[in-house]
């Protein structure tokens, strides 16, 4: 073999290895990526999104344009969970959480998904004016209307302060809360 075509070879071997410890590099960066959940409901409550997920990057108050708060049920279960529902004149007060992979897969778990909760893609809005893309759980199915317990209205209403919200959103969660 001629010292040029050994040169040649040796040339694209490097590129090829080059090439293959980038993509390896890129796709373990893209698992890394952390996903971002539009949490509303009990999860809005960081003691609870902790309990379910084992932590949180950060939290970002955001609200869902479109949709509204419900409490329904797809299973028969004894008290119903928050759900969102495509309503055009309402919006949905909650957060954005940065969750890393196995974090959401603990949450995952923890919803009950696919099962009992599915996820949309969402577009929400921050107190600032962004508008982030993020992951929302929604009920799977067809849910019905159902009356949550007290404790998890509690929850509900304990993560809307936590995230900063008010009287105005509490009342929303009421409304929600008696099927209005």
């Amino acid at each position: 073999m001629k010292t040029k075509d050994a040169r040649i070879i040796f040339a694209l071997l490097a590129c090829a290895s080059f090439l293959f410890t980038a993509y390896l590099l890129l796709a373990k960066n893209e698992a890394e990526k952390p996903t971002l959940l539009f949490a509303y409901g009990a999860n809005l409550d960081p003691a609870a999104m902790k309990a379910r997920a084992g932590g949180f990057e950060g939290m970002v108050p955001a609200k869902l344009g479109g949709f509204r708060l419900a409490f329904q049920t797809n299973k028969r279960t004894e008290f119903g969970v928050a759900n969102i529902v495509a309503d055009k004149s309402a919006s949905v007060p909650g957060a954005v959480y940065n969750l890393t992979s196995e974090q959401m897969a603990l949450l995952d778990k923890s919803a009950g998904y696919p099962n009992f909760y599915g996820k949309k893609n969402v577009l929400v809005k921050t107190p600032d004016g962004r508008e982030i893309a993020a992951i929302a759980y929604a009920l799977a199915g067809e849910p019905a209307f159902a009356s949550p317990s007290r404790t998890y209205l509690d929850a509900v209403i304990k993560g809307l302060a936590n995230a900063g919200y008010g009287k105005e959103e509490e009342t929303q969660v009421g409304l929600a809360a008696i099927g209005r």
